[in-house]
């Protein structure tokens, strides 16, 4: 029987080789697909395709966030209420969603909630600071994320996900330390943005060594302002938005070479439009990101070095914001 299978399987592979003409592929959904077998080496399957999209919107004047597919089929909103709700990212695991919520003191503080919006519990109570970026660690057992203490200093804490051993990471006083980014490849390293405290256009890209306490300088003042940064799946660039210091121009996403200190554009717009989040598909193969300007939001993919941009879906209400993908 198992030599007979191997026949088989040899003699249906030598009529596709010989076949010129089509292979329809019948899906357990009924659909049919047809491609010309020259072209069969194209196909490509995976979670990119298929995956859901977190972003944030505004509903009745009020940020809540959503959850959809990359073909925009479906809208689920997985916050209410009377307070605003960003910043969305997925535990690796993809079963966990951790995001700023406001609170009635009108101070944003780190929430977690199942993917499909169940079970919402406050992992941290800032009072009369807000908490800001939050990011799983790379096996979702803790949360980073940067407290505002003032209007000159921000700093930096790692907390266990229920909210104990809430533990200072990096402070530099009277100065801001903001959006916290674990190197997935190495859990001893976290890349973060340093300004002076004044929000001028001199900020700069650092990686912390968490076991030394040594900071690498990344990027150095580029005289813009920068936001949103991320690291890349393999550990060896970092990706953030760019602007310039009066917030009036465009947001361009770009990337830096962690071991060269390469600079690259990956998205440039044009002025008036902003990319607000890059975040990978959980394969690594493309990036994910919304632009937005007064006609609207859009959603795309591309490769990570920017090429083969592909519009997935798009808006007119400019309200829209990406946050993250599984």
């Amino acid at each position: 029987m198992k030599k007979l299978m191997i026949i088989i399987t040899i003699l249906f592979l030598s009529i596709l080789t010989l076949y010129a003409g089509q292979m329809n592929i019948h899906f357990q959904d009924g659909s049919i697909e047809s491609f010309v077998l020259s072209d069969i080496d194209n196909i490509t399957f995976g979670t990119s395709t298929t995956g859901e999209l977190l972003f944030f919107k505004e509903v009745d004047g009020v940020r809540q966030i959503f959850i959809t597919d990359v073909n925009h089929s479906y809208e689920n909103q997985l916050t209410t209420g009377d307070f605003y709700s960003v910043d969305a990212s997925f535990s690796p695991d993809g079963t966990k969603i951790v995001y700023v919520h406001e609170g009635t003191d009108g101070e944003g503080d780190i929430w977690i909630m199942d993917s499909n919006g169940d079970n919402k519990y406050q992992v941290t109570n800032s009072n009369i600071n807000d908490a800001l970026n939050p990011e799983f660690n790379n096996d979702g057992t803790k949360v980073l994320y940067q407290d505002n203490i003032s209007t000159s200093e921000n700093i930096i804490y790692i907390t266990n996900i229920d909210g104990s051993n809430n533990t200072l990471l990096i402070d530099h006083p009277n100065d801001k330390d903001t959006d916290p980014f674990m190197n997935p490849v190495n859990g001893n390293q976290v890349a973060y943005l340093f300004d002076d405290g004044n929000w001028t256009p001199d900020r700069q890209i650092y990686l912390r060594d968490l076991t030394t306490g040594i900071d690498t300088l990344i990027l150095d003042d580029n005289n813009l302002a920068d936001y949103r940064l991320i690291i890349s799946p393999d550990g060896n660039y970092i990706y953030w938005i760019e602007c310039d210091y009066s917030h009036t121009g465009n947001y361009d996403l770009k990337r830096i070479k962690i071991s060269d200190l390469t600079i690259d554009m990956i998205v440039e717009t044009p002025d008036g439009s902003e990319v607000f989040q890059c975040r990978f598909s959980p394969d690594g193969q493309y990036i994910f990101y919304s632009i937005s300007n007064n006609s609207g939001t859009a959603f795309y993919r591309a490769y990570p070095d920017g090429s083969n941009q592909e519009e997935l879906f798009s808006t007119t209400d400019n309200t829209y914001r990406f946050c993250d993908i599984k």
